[in-house]
């Protein structure tokens, strides 16, 4: 089985399961601008990086997989069934949603090998030090925190806000501390000096 039959099974496991299933009882709201919106977004984060597998989720892969969920979720639950939101300019807050998105998927790509979803040394690691690198030491997790907070905003949700900064944000520095602990025993010096001139997320 390929890598893109098996994203797409398990895209399709997650569709059912994360947003048919629990939002079923108002199914006409499944087709509301932001969810689809929503579903979209997260199809595409889906597809376009490596799909990890057992040997390669550690505890930290599955903060980040709860704190994902919880953010993405919580705000169409406050659209559907609270109704606790504010006014605001959904495409405004797609095209941030979206760009964060897409310096996800640009910060990946050019990883190239060296992204795995388990923190760990590949062959012949390298220290990237250069585009999306050069200001910031993880700007993927910069593009997620980006797109899950747009996506919050295309709701207008004070509970999704809330999720993304007290869910997601202390995924992404669990993370952070274990893959820096990581970096700075197999690089030494050079990522010391490297943490001293950059930033980890902004």
């Amino acid at each position: 089985m390929t890598s893109c039959v098996k994203k797409t099974i398990v895209l399709c496991f997650y569709l059912i399961f994360l947003f048919i299933i629990p939002f079923y009882p108002h199914k006409e709201k499944l087709l509301e601008v932001p969810i689809i919106l929503s579903i979209l977004l997260a199809a595409v984060l889906h597809l376009s990086q490596p799909l990890a597998d057992k040997n390669d989720k550690d505890m930290s892969y599955h903060a980040l997989t709860i704190g994902f969920i919880i953010s993405l979720l919580l705000p169409i639950v406050d659209f559907i069934y609270l109704k606790q939101t504010f006014l605001s300019n959904i495409w405004i807050a797609f095209v941030f949603s979206l760009s964060g998105l897409l310096l996800r998927i640009y910060s990946i790509q050019y990883l190239g090998k060296q992204f795995t979803s388990k923190v760990k040394i590949v062959e012949e690691h390298q220290l990237i030090t250069s585009g999306p690198y050069k200001k910031i030491r993880h700007p993927s997790y910069t593009g997620s925190f980006m797109m899950l907070l747009g996506n919050a905003l295309m709701y207008g949700s004070w509970l999704g806000i809330c999720a993304v900064v007290f869910f997601m944000l202390p995924a992404f520095l669990f993370r952070i501390r274990v893959e820096e602990k990581t970096l700075t025993a197999f690089f030494g010096q050079k990522y010391i000096d490297y943490k001293s001139r950059t930033r980890p997320l902004v």
